[in-house]
């Protein structure tokens, strides 16, 4: 008898957009669409998340980060760049999705860049001794 592996109720979501951003502009699957679509019901959505758009940074600031603990070891920022590129493209169609879709301040490019920066920052300066300040870049980056 094969065992059932439960995954946790983000894992649940996050899979459900990303097949629903397939065939579907993320902008228009809504939320309840996207709990049906993986057994749950929007109020679970909503004990989870605010919107999908806070889904959707979610799922890339996770992988974003498994590439950063991946490099842990390392000083090869080239790689870890390389890296982050790839997840892009390993799930290129709900990426592009993401970023075409989202406008505003729930944007794709907004709701992941302070992620993004944070991280690659605290990486650079563990692995390199080097200083980024934040707020420069933050605003560099967004404007």
């Amino acid at each position: 008898m094969k065992m059932i592996l439960r995954q946790p109720t983000k894992a649940l979501l996050a899979e459900s957009l990303k097949d629903l951003a397939k065939f579907k502009p993320v902008d228009k699957i809504t939320v309840r669409e996207l709990a049906k679509h993986c057994g749950l019901t929007a109020q679970t959505f909503y004990n989870n998340f605010r919107d999908k758009y806070e889904l959707a940074a979610w799922i890339y600031n996770r992988q974003f980060d498994a590439a950063f603990e991946t490099f842990v070891d390392t000083r090869d920022f080239e790689a870890l760049i390389y890296r982050c590129v790839e997840i892009l493209f390993e799930d290129e169609t709900f990426y592009r999705n993401a970023l075409k879709n989202f406008v505003g301040q729930n944007s794709f490019r907004y709701t992941t860049n302070d992620h993004a920066i944070k991280s690659m920052a605290a990486w650079l300066s563990t692995r390199c001794k080097l200083t980024v300040y934040m707020r420069t870049t933050s605003e560099t980056i967004n404007d």
